[in-house]
């Protein structure tokens, strides 16, 4: 299985977005770049990888991935708008996201492949080279998805 960890702050959306909020069934929402989105797409396309939120953001969702606020509700309504979703999230210890994903995977032997989309290095160590450390003026670019597509290895169909 090929992972794609995801944060969402300074990927999903950048500073430009942040602060914009939409709007969703008459309530306020952060914001998502919907071409940041895309280029996520072009990821799971390509590579046949999975989402595992990684972010903060998934202080958002119960065990099961379904929200418990807006913020929530709508990272799962962007994802669907791009016929995406998620598969499963980090623990959550609130101090080190490193070690967050470390557990994850000793959890999961069947990964075998996977990258880390997220704009803070967190002292990354020995999963460094599977970290695109994207720009959160702008998010996740396209020259940041070729690299992930690269990394886990395009699936040919």
């Amino acid at each position: 299985m090929k992972v794609v960890f995801l944060d969402i702050d300074g990927v999903l959306n950048s500073y430009k977005y942040m602060e914009k909020p939409f709007v969703l069934k008459g309530k306020n929402y952060h914001f998502i770049d919907k071409k940041n989105i895309a280029n996520l797409k072009e990821i799971i396309n390509k590579t046949n990888a999975v989402i595992v939120l990684s972010s903060t953001w998934r202080l958002s969702f119960y065990d099961d991935l379904t929200s418990n606020n807006k913020m929530g509700e709508a990272l799962i309504y962007a994802l669907k708008e791009a016929n995406l979703s998620l598969y499963a999230m980090t623990p959550y210890n609130g101090i080190d996201r490193y070690q967050e994903i470390q557990e994850w995977l000793l959890e999961h032997p069947e990964v075998s492949t996977y990258i880390i989309l997220d704009d803070t290095d967190y002292d990354w160590k020995d999963i460094k080279p599977y970290w695109i450390p994207c720009n959160p003026k702008v998010g996740l670019t396209k020259k940041d998805a070729k690299k992930a597509i690269r990394l886990l290895g395009e699936v040919k169909k």
